[in-house]
Order: C-alpha cells, then sequence, then structure tokens
C-alpha cells in the first residue's frame, strides 16, 4: 500500500481565490498532506488564500501556463522523498476522493502513468457541448499522431511514478503540454492506463 506521505499532489492555479481554499482542504480532508501550489502569475488573491494553510507555495511571477506550472511542481516534488506525484487542477473540478483511484493502479503495478479520464463510466457534470466537440477531436488527434487511443487526451487530473515523472520531458508551457505528455509516454514505452472519475 502506497504511503501517502510520499504522494506530493501538485495544483495549478490561475486566479482561483474563489475556489483554492476549498481545493485544498478537500485534499486535507482526504488525508493528502504534501500538497504543493503552484501559483501561475495570478493577479487576485490566490496567494494570499493559500498562506497558512500548511501546504508547499510555489510562485511564477508572471502568468506561463498550465504547463509551465506543472513542471514547476514536478520539478520540486522530484527533489523530496517522493513515489508518486498527482497532478491537480486549482479549479475545483476534481475530486480528491478520486485520486486513490488514480494511484491504487500504480500500487498494483498496472501503470507508471494514469489519467483520469471524464469519458469512462461516469457522467461529468456542467461541461457543455462545444467542449465535448473540442475533447473529441483531440482524441482524434492524439490517435493520429501517438496511436495511442487515450479517451481523454487533455485531461489534467494525472498522476506520475517518480521515475516516469524523471522520464517525461515537459516543454510546452500552455495546453498543448497535455498531447506532448501523451506524445512522450508513447515514445518512451511508459505503461499508461485511464480510470474513470467524475469531473
Amino acid at each position: 500500500m502506497i504511503n501517502k506521505e510520499k504522494v506530493y499532489v501538485v495544483v495549478s492555479a490561475y486566479n482561483e481565490e474563489k475556489v483554492i481554499g476549498s481545493v485544498i482542504t478537500d485534499l486535507q480532508s482526504n488525508g493528502y498532506s504534501r500538497i504543493v501550489i503552484v501559483d501561475d502569475g495570478s493577479q487576485d488573491n490566490t496567494v494570499g488564500v493559500c498562506e497558512d494553510r500548511n501546504v508547499i507555495l510555489l510562485n511564477h511571477i508572471v502568468n506561463r501556463g498550465a504547463g509551465a506550472a506543472l513542471k514547476t511542481g514536478i520539478d520540486y516534488a522530484l527533489t523530496k522523498s517522493v513515489e508518486i506525484i498527482v497532478a491537480f487542477d486549482g479549479d475545483g473540478q476534481h475530486l480528491a476522493s478520486e485520486i486513490k483511484c488514480l494511484i491504487e493502479s500504480m500500487d498494483k503495478k498496472e501503470a507508471e502513468v494514469v489519467i483520469g479520464s471524464r469519458f469512462l463510466g461516469k457522467k461529468s457534470e456542467n461541461m457543455p457541448m462545444r467542449k465535448y466537440v473540442v475533447l473529441f477531436f483531440a482524441r482524434i488527434f492524439t490517435f493520429l499522431t501517438t496511436g495511442l487511443a487515450v479517451t481523454d487526451s487533455q485531461s489534467g487530473f494525472r498522476a506520475f511514478s517518480k521515475t516516469a515523472a524523471e522520464k517525461i520531458k515537459m516543454e510546452e508551457d500552455c495546453y498543448a503540454h497535455c498531447s506532448q505528455i501523451i506524445e512522450e509516454i508513447k515514445h518512451l514505452n511508459i505503461k499508461l492506463k485511464e480510470v474513470p472519475v467524475k469531473i
């Protein structure tokens, strides 16, 4: 069984002062104490809300993008005694209770990277049709460029083993980093699995 003290949760946040407090509370209530908040140049009070909440707070002076924020958090976690790094969005769309679904697959040695998919078995709420269409075409593009049939290639809810995180090179600062990660997984022959999550 994986020790939660060895699980680092990297939360990318940009102008999330209204929800970041509840995101932190949700994570801590589910037993995750290694929480790395990467404030990506927020112009609101995101940083102020995070202070004095027993989290690790890293700051980008300017907004660099979700990919850059994730890389900053992963690079930090890799300097610590870590086994699993979980990418978790700071906008409140993910449930901390579902992190266990991702890390259990790693505990069973089923994968080195696990993606939480909103299109496997569970109905995600409040998703506009336009977003469904965009994600559908993103899935096709990912398959054509990598050969991997991933149902939710743009998911921001992911878990990486330490070994996988060390191997994957992240060079895209913005949302293109999602596709780049899939390309790296294919290129490096990293074992990948998707599990159903609710958004």
